[in-house]
């Protein structure tokens, strides 16, 4: 959300609209930090997206703790996805292309 839609938050967020994010990975297979442990990644990950969520207006950060580089479609995550969605009610939803490569 930080580098795809966050100006879009946050011009939502100057105008009132509550926003709300839902993060399915934990990040723990991106980047590379020598002076941080594997296993404290997931935590290091989750207080960077509650910080960059700040910046932009947004206060409601969910998680819902699959993890990074493996996730799948499964009944679970569709059964957490529509937990949030009930629990927010959602105007509008925003999301990430699964497509990594928009060059092919």
């Amino acid at each position: 959300m930080d580098f795809g839609a966050g100006a879009t938050v946050a011009s939502w967020t100057a105008k009132g609209i509550e926003v709300s994010y839902c993060i399915i990975t934990d990040g723990q297979a991106g980047g590379f930090d020598p002076d941080l442990d594997r296993a404290d990644m997931t935590e290091s990950r989750r207080r960077e997206q509650r910080c960059a969520a700040r910046e932009v207006g947004v206060a409601d950060v969910r998680f819902l703790g699959y993890v990074d580089g493996e996730l799948t479609v499964s009944r679970g995550l569709l059964r957490d996805l529509v937990r949030v969605v009930r629990q927010v009610r959602p105007q509008r939803v925003v999301i990430q292309s699964p497509e990594r490569d928009w060059n092919g």
